[in-house]
């Protein structure tokens, strides 16, 4: 694939959150071999892989989510969302902090 056909990452904000909220729902689908690095933030996120195959890294710990499987980490060091697999994949990540993302 050169870069002229390669697919977007697609983030989709399913719920903004309500004013003075904590809680925001994004659904986000990653071409075969996208990385993205999140930022360090207080909070917490909850990750559930929906298509494929994603490693999500969080300070040293390491998980590989395939369809159906879901991981809870702390947001205080950042992480990474990587798809491992062969085809696009698709989380949906529930995040839960005292600061929303700005949508």
């Amino acid at each position: 694939m050169t870069a002229k056909d390669a697919k977007p990452v697609s983030v989709e904000v399913v719920s903004p959150g309500i004013p003075g909220g904590f809680v925001q729902l994004f659904r986000k689908t990653t071409p075969s071999g996208e990385r993205t690095a999140y930022h360090a933030r207080i909070g917490e996120a909850v990750i559930t892989c929906m298509r494929g195959m994603v490693r999500v890294t969080a300070g040293d710990e390491t998980h590989v989510l395939r369809e159906g499987d879901t991981v809870q980490l702390r947001l205080d060091d950042g992480f990474t969302g990587e798809n491992i697999g062969d085809e696009d994949s698709e989380i949906v990540a529930v995040l839960a902090a005292p600061v929303l993302i700005p949508v």
